[in-house]
């Protein structure tokens, strides 16, 4: 009996820290496995749809992020910040996912065709601050520009080169696409503030990007960290076509004409290989 009131005291007292502390004890039973229901739930409830949520992981005691694609169109990966309880979607990306799909079939056979099976990622920053978009299942560029800022809109499109295939005899080909027919396609589709950034990689590391890419919306640490071994040459576009700047690199950047940084790189040695030369 002594044992029994004692085990009581013992809960009691639980319960009444875990309140004074502002701790909620129901935060910490919830697994991914009933994170991903409760992202399916409240998409489903928002858009109508049915989703599949390939991954969930805390935010805070009481939210959470989960990465997502509609059932039928898996290709659109989107993140979505939700309330632990199933109340309410804080915010989500799947207007953004459309769309970068949409820039990517604007953009990815003309890249394949330029430079053989290369793996293409669109994506599209800034999901906050934005309107909501209830029917972001059928939205068009156009129709999400006519509502978000152009100027706060960052459309970035990833494309990764097998550099083994590549030679010099086709820096012409490249130049005359990425400089003259590119800002045609801007034109005429209305892609604001388009960022190319070409990495020019091994066959390997290719499939790693289209494998992880396929459940992921962000980039990792370890992927990040090898894909920045190898060289990148990016071209930043405005509203209106125009090539705003051309550089070779991340953090240390060298601008110049893509034609004139595409001659004057090794694209099959990686940079920390050439720092033990």
């Amino acid at each position: 009996m002594i044992h029994t009131k004692l085990f009581f005291n013992i809960i009691i007292m639980f319960f009444l820290s875990s309140n004074l502390y502002g701790c909620d004890y129901r935060n910490y039973i919830y697994t991914e496995d009933s994170l991903k229901r409760v992202a399916e739930k409240s998409l489903e409830k928002k858009y109508g749809e049915e989703f599949i949520v390939h991954r969930a992981w805390n935010r805070s005691q009481t939210m959470f992020f989960a990465d997502c694609s509609p059932k039928d169109n898996p290709d659109v990966i989107f993140t979505a910040d939700i309330r632990k309880n199933g109340d309410g979607i804080i915010s989500d990306g799947y207007a953004q996912g459309v769309v970068a799909k949409e820039v990517d079939d604007v953009l990815k056979d003309d890249f394949k065709k330029l430079f053989g099976d290369c793996y293409t990622r669109p994506y599209i920053s800034n999901y906050y601050n934005v309107p909501e978009f209830i029917d972001a299942k059928g939205i068009t560029i156009q129709e999400y520009i006519s509502k978000v800022n152009p100027d706060v809109i960052g459309m970035s499109y990833g494309v990764y080169i097998d550099a083994s295939q590549l030679s010099n005899d086709a820096i012409d080909r490249e130049t005359e696409y990425l400089c003259n027919e590119i800002p045609k396609k801007i034109q005429n589709r209305n892609i604001p503030n388009l960022s190319i950034h070409i990495r020019f990689v091994t066959n390997e590391l290719i499939e790693q990007c289209r494998t992880y890419f396929s459940d992921h919306v962000d980039i990792d640490s370890d992927l990040s960290e090898e894909l920045r071994k190898h060289v990148k040459i990016s071209l930043k576009y405005n509203q209106y076509g125009e090539i705003e700047e051309i550089y070779e690199g991340n953090i240390n950047r060298t601008y110049g004409e893509y034609r004139e940084l595409r001659n004057n790189i090794d694209l099959l040695i990686p940079k920390e290989d050439k720092l033990n030369e």
